[in-house]
């Protein structure tokens, strides 16, 4: 189909938005609401307005978002008439909106701030009162209303995770977004992931890592996380360099830490575990399969809104680092330390161990970002340096590249791969063990390893072996890495 976008001829399908034919084709429309990865287009900020002239119609001005491409339609998306009306909105949004730019955590990566220098209006900005509220923390998240902008990405996300925790509790010029039910949050973070302004965010615990690494009466370690490789190397994609990791290790150096310690291997201990379980299991015929617990926000949906007999479960959770030999003692023994100097900060993009009891702070990604920019240090003029030397098993398998485990449960037990199927959310994986063959399953939905728990519940799963991911993409794509909206906005 054929339309005229700023004068030039296009193509669009049938059923496309102004916006997506507009941007599939290379014209720029501003928005905030619409989030095109999660087919998002609730029309509530306006900022999309184009003037659209239908083939058999006057010239109107539309939301691009919710407006359908019309065979011969022409759109003009930079008129002045256009922009003024853009500018109205963002001025309505920013009105509300507390600009405490230089403490936020989207610094850097705020929609809101790309919105308003792409319309030119930082002479026109007034003044900004917010609602006066009080942010309010939830477990490892903050919520900030005071920055909120209405655009619901947050409610969209958390009922897609299954949770639905979050809900828009009225309408208009008074709308709020809230949480539903503390009880029913999962602590994936996957909403504050798509927040364009930082209204949700995970609890930043930069101050605490800093006090931590500059304190002379501790011995500081720092453990990445197995799929903390991935989540800093899409942080830091803009740098292109090379040994991201390398760099990283001697910037946390450069920052004041003792040890810096690669915990791959951990993954390794977890699959070492479940698979122990599992041979018990299949040593006894079981009928029904086992279901990894080693992503906590997948275990706390399972424990809040699963009626599953507990045996369905692993006994293995996260973190896996004190099984595996990485724990307080563990490696105040190896570096030759009283234990209660002994100081551990986790680097993870899973936003659901913040607070965990093991760790004195965690980085998340973002954090980590974060904290290396108000030090000054960015890692392209950092000479790569390695992890320190610790002993662990070198049997012990890592990880695979979304940080799950069911490769190295199936090596652990000697199966052999033979076939992998990828549909949706669901990964199926056969596998020789002998003369049996195991089918496994990788889930990255807890709404669908939900229907695969009642499934197994009475007796009727395919599977010997199911592990679930919340977030989906996988550990990399954790609440606490790159933002959906840093790197999907335009996708």
């Amino acid at each position: 189909m054929n339309a005229i976008i700023n004068g030039k001829n296009v193509t669009f399908e049938a059923g496309e938005s102004i916006l997506a034919a507009a941007k599939k084709n290379g014209f720029f429309i501003p928005s905030l609401c619409a989030f095109m990865p999660l087919d998002h287009k609730p029309g509530v900020c306006r900022v999309c307005l184009v003037e659209c002239t239908p083939p058999s119609g006057a010239p109107c001005i539309v939301p691009a978002c919710v407006t359908p491409m019309e065979e011969g339609m022409r759109v003009e998306t930079a008129t002045p008439a256009v922009r003024a009306r853009q500018r109205m909105q963002a001025e309505l949004l920013l009105s509300e909106h507390r600009l405490d730019c230089e403490a936020c955590n989207r610094r850097g990566g705020c929609e809101l701030q790309d919105l308003r220098s792409a319309l030119g209006m930082d002479a026109l900005c007034p003044a900004p009162q917010g609602r006066a509220g009080t942010p309010s923390a939830a477990g490892p998240l903050v919520r900030d209303m005071d920055k909120c902008v209405r655009c619901l990405r947050c409610v969209t996300m958390c009922r897609l995770q299954g949770a639905s925790a979050l809900r828009a509790d009225s309408t208009g010029k008074e709308e709020n977004i809230i949480e539903f039910t503390e009880s029913a949050c999962i602590r994936c973070g996957q909403c504050a992931r798509v927040c364009p302004v930082g209204a949700i965010a995970e609890r930043d615990e930069n101050a605490a890592a800093l006090d931590l690494l500059s304190s002379a009466d501790t011995f500081t370690a720092v453990i990445f996380a197995p799929s903390a490789g991935e989540a800093l190397k899409d942080a830091f994609a803009p740098l292109s360099c090379s040994d991201m990791e390398g760099r990283i290790v001697a910037c946390l150096r450069h920052l004041g830490a003792d040890a810096v310690i690669n915990g791959d291997f951990a993954a390794g201990a977890a699959a070492e575990a479940v698979s122990a379980e599992l041979r018990e299991r299949l040593a006894e015929n079981a009928a029904r399969p086992i279901f990894s617990a080693v992503c906590p926000a997948w275990a706390a949906f399972a424990e809040r809104n699963l009626d599953a007999p507990g045996d369905l479960f692993s006994a293995v959770r996260a973190p896996q680092m004190p099984a595996s030999g990485l724990g307080r003692s563990d490696l105040a023994r190896h570096f030759g330390v009283a234990e209660e100097s002994m100081r551990l900060i986790l680097v993870s993009p899973c936003a659901a161990l913040k607070g965990d009891p093991n760790f004195d702070a965690v980085l998340s990604a973002r954090g980590l970002f974060r904290l290396m920019n108000l030090s000054g240090l960015t890692p392209d003029t950092a000479a790569p340096e390695s992890f320190d030397r610790f002993p662990a098993p070198d049997k012990l398998s890592r990880a695979g590249s979304r940080g799950e485990i069911t490769d190295a449960v199936l090596r652990s037990l000697g199966a052999r791969v033979r076939n992998r199927t990828e549909a949706g959310d669901i990964v199926e994986i056969e596998a020789e063990l002998g003369s049996t063959v195991l089918r496994t399953a990788l889930c990255f939905s807890c709404a669908k390893a939900a229907e695969l728990a009642a499934q197994a519940a009475e007796g009727n799963s395919p599977y010997a072996f199911v592990e679930t991911l919340a977030c989906k993409g996988g550990c990399p794509c954790g609440g606490g890495s790159v933002s959906l909206s840093e790197k999907e906005r335009n996708a």
